[in-house]
């Protein structure tokens, strides 16, 4: 697992990535990136980050992994929600999130974090932004901001083979060339 940022304006980053080694053949990892015209974004997503991590370490061995993948979702739903109300200002990310069990990976995402399937050399994009361009902004369609969450999250499941690798990344990698001073953020597991 390897992991890569760079803040971007004014050294900041809204930007959160981690993973969690669950056993020898499973793990998890999550990219967030905070709401730009939020405020916190950068606390945003590390709640997302950290609390989908704890959830899915917690509850891996008691639920199906799809169930254990949405509860671990609404969890850190719950804990924006909880933010939100504590500070008494609006806070939301974007995320995708990944569960390796043995050599299925499962998926979920809401926003526009993206999850790119590398296999032999062909690159594959595994995940739909969630976004709605105007124009002269993009705006997110999805993401987690602490209310209501929609009956049709998308957890996908596909077989990896050996030698895959899963990239989880921001719009700020995706968009970007790597020498500009753009937010990056993503995250490379190899099978």
């Amino acid at each position: 697992v390897n992991i890569a940022t760079k803040p971007g304006h004014e050294n900041h980053n809204e930007d959160f990535a981690g993973h969690k080694i669950l056993d020898e053949n499973n793990l998890t990892a999550v990219v967030a990136d905070g709401m730009g015209g939020y405020s916190h974004g950068e606390l945003a997503s590390k709640v997302v980050v950290e609390s989908f991590i704890k959830s899915v370490y917690e509850n891996i061995s008691e639920y199906d992994v799809k169930d254990c993948v949405m509860n671990a979702i609404k969890s850190a739903n719950s804990e924006i929600g909880k933010i939100t109300s504590e500070i008494k200002e609006q806070i939301g990310s974007a995320f995708a999130a990944v569960l390796i069990k043995k050599d299925i990976l499962y998926l979920s995402w809401l926003g526009n974090v993206r999850v790119y399937l590398n296999r032999d050399g062909n690159i594959e994009l595994l995940t739909r932004d969630h976004v709605l361009d105007t124009g002269y902004e993009i705006r997110l369609t999805r993401c987690l901001k602490g209310d209501s969450l929609r009956d049709d999250t998308p957890i996908r499941q596909i077989q990896l083979l050996n030698n895959d690798e899963i990239c989880i990344c921001t719009d700020g990698y995706y968009n970007k060339n790597v020498d500009d001073d753009s937010t990056m953020m993503k995250i490379v597991v190899t099978i």
